[in-house]
């Protein structure tokens, strides 16, 4: 579930465009189900990225900046997807605004603005089960 409502993010478009939010979703409709997607999409960014940094699911949820995030992300989701429909004139203005995903990559999170520190060590990558055999494999061997 999102850090803010798809009430939020509307709004947050709608503020962004210069209008309101019931003169937005009347011209433009099909930003309803736009919304509702990148206020998603943005939630499970924040996850991913921070997850894959070593960060806890309960020390994200604390983040002092997560509403901040899934905000700034879900507008930019929304613009990088009407510029889609819009045959590209916004995808200048979207490069330009939308350097949340970098920032993001590089954030240190704050609970109750104390630094905190990633706890869930180095994530490892593995497949299947070991074996302790006796082969022997050399980088010299052919396949």
């Amino acid at each position: 579930m999102a850090y803010i409502t798809d009430a939020t993010l509307k709004e947050a478009v709608a503020k962004r465009q210069g209008t309101t939010v019931a003169e937005l979703y009347t011209t433009s409709p099909h930003l309803e189900v736009i919304v509702a997607d990148a206020n998603e999409q943005a939630y499970q960014t924040i996850l991913t990225v921070l997850l894959g940094q070593g960060y806890e699911k309960s020390t994200i949820d604390s983040w002092d900046r997560r509403e901040e995030f899934n905000r700034r992300l879900g507008v930019c989701f929304v613009y990088r997807e009407s510029a889609l429909l819009d045959e590209g004139k916004l995808q200048g203005l979207v490069d330009h605004l939308c350097k949340c995903e970098e920032e993001l990559a590089a954030i240190q999170i704050t609970v109750n603005g104390e630094l905190i520190s990633p706890d869930g060590g180095n994530p490892v990558c593995s497949d299947g089960t070991r074996s302790n055999s006796d082969d022997v494999f050399s980088t010299d061997m052919e396949l």
